[in-house]
């Protein structure tokens, strides 16, 4: 920091003063205008990072500190007392600070302890999951103490969620042999895209992963950018068996070369998965949210 200071008492010679770091200060003394003290000191130079060179060419030297990597600033200066009286005020702060993080991992504690023991069958649940989402909010749970009105919900609806399609695919299997080609009535269920370099010729292109199931609740999945469907949509399609896999523990058929022959207002009823919901239906709605909340 430069400053205007300019020699002015001599008897500030006499005085010990030191930097802001609390290092002894034995060079010349200067006062500003307002009476502050301020020294000349060797500080390491911005330009170029204390290198002496050029930043952008090495072999030049730095036309700051002329290749030094050293220059002479202005710094402010306390006296022993005002060191002392700082340094009391930093172990002050700190110390409030320490009390105040402390007291806040005790109320986390006691509020999240006391979510558990508020909803212990649905605690457990969320613990033994490995869904992403489920998983992020136990962490919050146990870092801000419980959980809040609307994140206990939003558990609750994934569970519900998790259900409905355990239900759903219950009866799933594997449709047709690889390479059968296939005409079945689907309906939408859920799915997502992403950017991906194209098959053939240059560029880039957006793949669509498309989750469907049959009224009998067998589950099949597209991956391809020619075709996708919205959620809840019902139609009857035709594509190509190309492998079978497991999805969530379930028997899963993946097709391509997939048509979309007919789209369907309405579609024999999938089955609904009551049994599957009432099995947690006790536990989501007896859920208690964060205490305080």
């Amino acid at each position: 920091m430069t400053t205007d200071a300019q020699p002015d008492d001599p008897t500030l010679a006499a005085e010990a003063w030191y930097l802001a770091d609390g290092t002894r200060h034995t060079g010349e003394v200067f006062e500003t205008a307002d009476g502050k003290p301020f020294g000349e000191v060797e500080v390491g130079c911005g330009s170029c990072g204390g290198s002496g060179r050029f930043r952008f060419n090495k072999r030049r030297p730095c036309r700051r500190c002329d290749g030094e990597g050293v220059i002479f600033d202005q710094a402010r200066l306390y006296t022993e007392a005002e060191i002392s009286a700082k340094e009391a005020r930093r172990r002050k702060a700190s110390a409030t600070r320490e009390t105040k993080r402390a007291e806040r991992e005790a109320n986390a504690i006691a509020g999240h302890q006391a979510f558990v023991d508020a909803n212990p069958e649905l605690w457990a649940r969320a613990q033994a999951s490995d869904d992403k989402f489920v998983q992020d909010l136990v962490v919050k749970s146990a870092i801000w103490g419980g959980l809040t009105d609307s994140q206990l919900e939003a558990l609750k609806n994934t569970f519900k969620r998790q259900d409905e399609e355990k239900a759903l695919y219950a009866s799933s299997a594997h449709i047709g042999a690889v390479g059968d080609r296939i005409e079945v009535e689907v309906e939408c269920r859920g799915g997502t895209s992403f950017m991906a370099k194209k098959f053939k010729g240059r560029g880039m292109e957006q793949i669509f992963l498309t989750e469907l199931a049959d009224k009998n609740g067998n589950s099949f999945v597209t991956l391809t950018a020619a075709f996708t469907m919205e959620r809840g949509e019902r139609a009857l399609i035709r594509g190509t068996v190309k492998k079978h896999d497991e999805r969530k523990g379930w028997p899963r058929t993946q097709l391509n070369r997939v048509m979309l022959l007919e789209r369907k207002p309405v579609l024999e009823a999938i089955p609904a998965p009551e049994q599957a919901v009432e099995d947690h239906e006790e536990e989501l709605e007896n859920a208690a949210p964060m205490p305080g909340f």
